[in-house]
């Protein structure tokens, strides 16, 4: 695709999104664009690098071009890593970025990590950034998945290393503004403590991938607070990490993680300790898949904390490619409100404990038809499968991949518990309105809002009128079996006692005393009890 040179004439134009176009080069009219606010150029795709390789390097993107740029605000150039042209330009690129002071929205890619210098000066003020650093290159298939890393770039401040050899002071810089943090194929980091736990504190999203020497993720540690912050952690592909943690533990640290993914870690034995258990009291996920040598989530416990509850707020678990895996906490009490729990490919483990599967809000099992039915049930614990176990068990369907059929189950529990937090704040926030609106016209009316019983949604639906009347003895209780017709009837032809008091009629709009507001309010409680949230029933005294 080519741009035309005319573009330079547009002279109010404030923004300019190119995003994924695939274009060849970006004409240097564009600096005419003094009112710019937002550029985002592709300059990206094999199917133009034959040509974009013709072209002198200025040609494809004027290195001066973009400091003539004064008003923006949002810059985001994507390049295909392996283009020379690029390697060319970038220093001269960063430079003129450098002199935009109104920038709040950086993207770039950074083939060494030496360019952060001239970016120092300006992502302390940035309120978003998206930094690649380091000679990158491109897979033809990606070792991880494709959400996983649009996750990563879901976070304001994201940096991603890649390649790197060292651990350099300007990488260790940006990181302590950073909140997604990516490391590719770094080739000598023992641990993620090496680039320092003080430069962490605000890393809320961490994805570690290929980084074969890494033997742990925290190791060494003696100070009092470490990943704060952080609530993602997902490790892939990594050869010879043998635990999360070595060295002393603190209870807290890492105490705001909700997810924590490990897949294909051949070396990793140890994944929980005692101490660290206690400090993960918010975390909701736990994938692991293809650990070889893992035969339990729990190392060994002390006797003493047997009677805790461990991962109070776990809610998902899913355990795959796990040859050894003998027991899932080694009978110690956890996640005690676990909702949906995945198991594949796991044959050693024939037993499950009452401890283990201890919730009382678990919705489904998930497993292989041959495994489920090959579990034994301790007598200590269960004498018999309970049929409720029998009754919320899912078998895996092997023709299909495993992992998208338990994200595509947890999706779902996720989108039914979001739905059940909105009804419950809609009717709060009508509850709230209500008595603000209480206090203002003094003692006028008794108000109740109450969950709408379900054989009542069709009919609540069905009132669309912007005034009913409601006949004030009229109780709850009366009106959860009427039909339509019978609640129609009811308001439209109030008793004969009732139409002798019209005086003391209400509308639904809460009976202000100006038209207007009466209607805007009787409006907006209508299209709360048309999505079946909450009502109101009101009583005149």
């Amino acid at each position: 695709m080519k741009l035309s040179s005319h573009v330079g004439k547009l002279d109010n134009l404030e923004e300019l999104d190119l995003d994924e176009t695939e274009i060849i080069s970006i004409p240097i009219g564009i600096g005419k664009l003094v009112k710019l606010r937002v550029l985002k150029v592709c300059i990206y795709g094999q199917t133009n690098f034959s040509k974009r390789k013709q072209l002198p390097s200025n040609m494809v993107l004027h290195p001066g071009m973009i400091s003539k740029l004064s008003c923006l605000i949002e810059l985001s150039i994507d390049v295909d890593p392996s283009d020379k042209w690029w390697h060319d330009s970038v220093e001269e690129v960063v430079k003129g970025v450098c002199n935009l002071e109104g920038l709040r929205s950086l993207c770039l890619y950074l083939p060494n990590y030496q360019l952060l210098d001239y970016t120092s000066f300006i992502y302390p003020s940035l309120s978003c950034f998206r930094f690649t650093v380091g000679h990158h290159k491109r897979r033809t298939i990606s070792r991880v998945p494709h959400e996983v890393e649009a996750q990563f770039t879901k976070w304001d401040k994201c940096l991603k290393f890649v390649n790197g050899e060292n651990i350099p002071f300007q990488v260790r810089k940006v990181l302590k503004f950073t909140s997604s943090f990516f490391l590719d194929r770094h080739e000598n980091a023992w641990s993620l403590s090496e680039f320092g736990n003080e430069n962490m504190v605000k890393l809320k999203f961490c994805l570690l991938v290929d980084c074969n020497k890494m033997e742990t993720i925290i190791g060494g540690a003696e100070v009092e607070t470490i990943l704060e912050s952080l609530q993602y952690l997902s490790i892939h592909y990594m050869k010879k990490l043998t635990s999360i943690w070595k060295g002393p533990t603190r209870s807290g640290c890492m105490s705001k993680l909700k997810f924590l993914a490990l897949h294909t870690c051949p070396k990793l034995i140890n994944i929980f300790s005692n101490v660290l258990l206690k400090s993960f009291v918010n975390l909701e996920e736990i994938i692991v898949e293809d650990c070889p040598q893992v035969t339990s989530l729990v190392g060994h416990i002390s006797a003493r904390a047997m009677s805790d509850a461990f991962l109070p707020s776990l809610k998902r678990l899913f355990l795959l490619y796990l040859p050894e895996l003998v027991s899932i906490s080694n009978g110690q009490y956890i996640a005690p409100k676990l909702e949906i729990i995945g198991f594949y490919n796991c044959p050693m483990l024939k037993i499950l404990s009452k401890r283990e599967l201890s919730s009382k809000t678990l919705k489904k099992i998930k497993g292989e038809n041959q495994w489920w039915e090959g579990i034994k049930w301790k007598e200590t614990d269960w004498e018999t499968m309970p049929d409720y176990l029998m009754h919320i068990f899912s078998p895996i369907n092997i023709e299909k991949d495993v992992m998208t059929q338990l994200v595509e189950d947890r999706d779902v529990f996720e989108a039914l518990t979001q739905n059940e937090g909105q009804q419950s704040d809609t009717a709060l926030c009508t509850r709230k309105l209500v008595d603000n609106y209480a206090q203002q016209k003094g003692q006028w009316a008794d108000c109740m809002v109450k969950s709408v019983p379900s054989p009542c949604s069709p009919i609540l639906s069905s009132l669309t009128r912007p005034y009913l009347p409601i006949t004030p003895p009229l109780n709850v209780k009366h009106t959860r079996r009427f039909s339509k017709r019978q609640l129609s009837n009811l308001v439209s032809y109030p008793s004969h006692n009732e139409q002798n008091k019209s005086s003391e009629k209400m509308s639904l709009g809460l009976g202000f005393s100006s038209p207007l507001v009466n209607r805007v309010m009787t409006v907006w409680l209508l299209l709360v009890l048309k999505y079946n949230i909450c009502y109101v029933y009101f009583k005149v005294s």
